[in-house]
């Protein structure tokens, strides 16, 4: 158990890196594209659709780490009326409930990505399977999120700010 938590812990951590990365880049080429678009009148055509792309890999990626920190959507005000036994019970359940969700996302993922075919970007040479695939993916990230918060309750004394 603690393997996987170690193991989760660097995914986690490379989503991070790979999710500001990611902000990084898309920033930087939209401000050069305004800069270029209002300063020059000129443009890439390529820049808005490449930013998009990178933009729903940047989502996914984001939605793994929203579960690894708890931070989606959930209904706080009842938590604070709940005693410390039920809270736990409480957080297990949202915990499977995004098991259930990232699974469906997984799984549609993979057909959309499967079925695209030999689609390419209008103004980029990729093949579509490469934007869809990040569904997938980033279901593979909330899954894997959401059963480490499941384990970290089970281990005694466990400090999420110390473990490795």
């Amino acid at each position: 158990m603690k393997y996987f938590i170690a193991v989760s812990k660097k995914i986690y951590l490379v989503s991070e890196i790979l999710a500001l990365f990611l902000l990084s880049i898309i920033m930087s080429l939209l401000f050069i594209q305004v800069i270029l678009r209002y300063g020059f009148n000129f443009g890439f055509p390529w820049v808005e659709e490449l930013c998009r792309y990178m933009f729903i890999w940047m989502i996914f990626i984001g939605a793994g780490i929203g579960v690894k920190k708890g931070i989606h959507a959930s209904m706080e005000v009842f938590t604070k009326f709940l005693s410390s036994g039920r809270y736990g019970f409480y957080q297990d359940l949202l915990n499977i409930v995004t098991l259930i969700f990232s699974t469906v996302v997984l799984v549609i993922g993979i057909k959309f990505a499967n079925g695209i075919g030999g689609q390419t970007a209008s103004s980029i040479p990729i093949s579509m399977f490469w934007v869809y695939v990040s569904a997938p993916v980033g279901g593979i990230l909330m899954m894997l999120c959401a059963v480490e918060n499941i384990l970290v309750r089970r281990i005694p004394g466990y400090d999420d700010n110390t473990a490795a």
